[in-house]
C-alpha cells in the first residue's frame, strides 16, 4: 500500500513510501504521523497542503524562490511562503531603475523619476567632458588637468603638454585657453539644456512625463 507524506510544520507534500504491513495482524498496514492514504494532485507550479480536518489536499500555487518587486518603492525580495503574491507587490520586473511606479499593472516613471533620470543622463554627459579632442589630439580636462592648464596660461611662448595617450604635444597658451573654453562652453550648454527639460517635465500631465524619453540633442 503506498502512503502519502506531508511535514509536520505546514502539512506540505514531501513524498511517498510504501506502508509496511503490521507483524501482528495480517493485512493491517502501519501508517506513521503524517501520512495519508489519499493521493494528491500533481499541477505544476503548485504545492499540495494536507488538511487534516477535511482529510483532503489542497493546492496552493508556489512562488518560493521568484523575485518580487514592491510596488511602493519597486525594492526587490524573494518569495519564501506558499500562496498568492501578497498584496503590494508584483512578479513584473521594473523595466528601469527609475520607475517606481506601478500603475494599471505595469511600471511607469512620474516627475520626480524623470528629473532625477535626467540628472543621471546630464552628470554621464559631464563626464564624457573629462575627454576634450582639439587639433586632432585627445586632452584629459578632469578638475585637476583644468587647474595645470590655467596655472600654464601665464606661460609665454609654446609648452609641450601631455595629451591623454601621454603623448607630447607643443601647444601655446592659446591652445591651451581653447581647450578650457571646450570644456566650459559644453557644460554650460549641459547645464542650459536641463534646466530647459526640467521646465518642460515639470509642466506635463502623469501621462506625458510616462512617455517622455530625454532627448539631450548638444
Amino acid at each position: 500500500m503506498i502512503i502519502y507524506i506531508y511535514n509536520e510544520i505546514n502539512h506540505e507534500y514531501i513524498g511517498e513510501m510504501q506502508a509496511q504491513e503490521s507483524p501482528l495482524e495480517k493485512g493491517v498496514y502501519l501508517f506513521p504521523p503524517h501520512t495519508t492514504t489519499i493521493k494528491p494532485s500533481f499541477d505544476d507550479c503548485y504545492v499540495a497542503i494536507f488538511d487534516e480536518e477535511k482529510q483532503k489536499w489542497n493546492n496552493f500555487i508556489d512562488n518560493r524562490g521568484k523575485k518580487v518587486y514592491s510596488v511602493v518603492d519597486a525594492t526587490s525580495s524573494t518569495v519564501d511562503y506558499i500562496g498568492e503574491i501578497k498584496d503590494g507587490f508584483t512578479l513584473i520586473e521594473p523595466t528601469s531603475i527609475y520607475d517606481t511606479n506601478f500603475v494599471n499593472g505595469k511600471w511607469v516613471a512620474n516627475k520626480q523619476t524623470k528629473l532625477k533620470e535626467l540628472k543621471d543622463v546630464i552628470n554621464n554627459e559631464i563626464i564624457k567632458l573629462d575627454l576634450i579632442e582639439y587639433n586632432g589630439n585627445t586632452y584629459q580636462t578632469d578638475s585637476q588637468s583644468i587647474s595645470r592648464m590655467s596655472d600654464a596660461l601665464f606661460l609665454i611662448g609654446s609648452i609641450f603638454w601631455r595629451d591623454a595617450h601621454n603623448n607630447k604635444v607643443l601647444i601655446t597658451n592659446e591652445d591651451l585657453k581653447n581647450i578650457i573654453n571646450i570644456k566650459a562652453i559644453s557644460i554650460q550648454k549641459l547645464i542650459d539644456k536641463q534646466f530647459e527639460i526640467e521646465e518642460e517635465v515639470n509642466n506635463m500631465t502623469d501621462k506625458k512625463v510616462q512617455k517622455y524619453k530625454i532627448d539631450l540633442g548638444v
